[in-house]
């Protein structure tokens, strides 16, 4: 869930008008690119998400352990 809401958040920041105006007056072009690698991270966010929802759910003990190897967290 989190994945999913960082994606419309940055979404929302990356389309809405009213915030490229306000960019376009202070200058700040690079601010697109932090959200491009947050829409990077949300999106790896949601897929490593599904996959340990999907092994949980199929009782598959193989994917989850190397699910949780392929974690640079653990």
């Amino acid at each position: 869930m989190i994945g999913a809401c960082i994606f419309a958040l940055c979404l929302w920041l990356r389309f809405e008008p009213g915030i490229q105006e306000w960019l376009q007056r202070l200058d700040a072009e690079q601010f697109y690119i932090g959200v491009y690698v947050l829409i990077i991270a949300a999106v790896v966010i949601m897929i490593v998400s599904f996959i340990g929802c999907a092994s949980a759910l199929q009782e598959s003990s193989l994917a989850l352990l190397i699910l949780t190897h392929e974690l640079p967290c653990t």
